[in-house]
């Protein structure tokens, strides 16, 4: 594997041991592995707290984890602090437990008993879902359901990006990406540990994903602004060491978003 990627920390919180080592396998089987495990909801808060992960799957009943919480209970508490999408796992398809789960507003439902491809399924579409929040965010489950913070929260990915490399989604750290270029059907990501090179478009790109550091332009680059080091008369903008050419559509956008000041010689 790449250094300047990162494989995709998976937690999962099932409270027997059998079903744990079964998606595990599964896990493995399909390129990702298991991050960490919990049997209950107490001990997950507690694991998560100090590392969280890129993505969860609760089981909803752990009465067998010798914990108070069930998943959805769980998942509540996790909604008000972290940004990871939820996956949850259950035996029951009943209209109460619905309308429970449906209220935290998660990314996915795997059903007992679980398969290799429904697995891959639920986490390729729970990541690519948590990123299209990033254009467009959707708020928190009803305020009535717990207790926000104060200035209430939205659950995005706003730091990682996901991308698919080899048949599994790789997590890719915005701070680290320099410069993007296109060409033709291919885009080259730039990233401070090196390239990645992956099958899209820029038009495409960019409808899927947005970030406050990511600007694009040209028809052919999205640069990192926190990686400028100088303007050309803006035609030109040097990042990362890199010059890379300023399109007249663009230039507005690049003044709006600068302070420039000029100085008498």
């Amino acid at each position: 594997m790449s250094e300047h990627i990162s494989p995709i920390r998976i937690f999962l919180v099932e409270d027997e041991t059998l079903n744990q080592d079964i998606i595990n396998a599964h896990l493995e089987d399909l390129g990702y592995g298991l991050h960490n495990k919990s049997r209950s909801g107490e001990e997950a808060l507690a694991l998560i707290e100090q590392q969280p992960p890129d993505l969860a799957l609760l089981d909803i009943d752990l009465r067998r984890g010798r914990g108070t919480m069930d998943g959805i209970e769980l998942a509540m508490a996790l909604r008000k602090k972290y940004t990871f999408p939820i996956i949850f796992i259950t035996a029951f398809q009943d209209v109460q437990t619905y309308e429970r789960t449906r209220k935290v507003k998660p990314d996915g439902y795997l059903t007992k008993p679980i398969s290799p491809a429904g697995l891959l399924s639920s986490i390729e579409k729970a990541l690519e879902e948590a990123s299209n929040r990033l254009i467009n965010p959707q708020p928190l489950p009803e305020e009535d359901q717990w207790e926000l913070d104060s200035e209430g929260k939205s659950y995005l990915l706003e730091d990682d990006l996901f991308i698919k490399i080899q048949s599994v989604y790789q997590k890719v750290p915005v701070s680290s990406i320099q410069y993007i270029q296109a060409d033709a059907n291919y885009l080259k990501i730039f990233t401070e540990k090196g390239k990645i090179v992956v099958t899209t478009n820029l038009s495409n790109f960019t409808r899927q994903f947005e970030h406050p550091t990511l600007l694009r332009v040209s028809r052919s680059h999205i640069i990192n602004v926190n990686f400028i080091e100088s303007f050309e008369d803006m035609h030109t903008v040097v990042v990362a060491g890199q010059v890379i050419p300023i399109g007249k559509t663009y230039r507005g956008a690049v003044q709006e978003r600068f302070r420039f000041i000029k100085t008498t010689r």
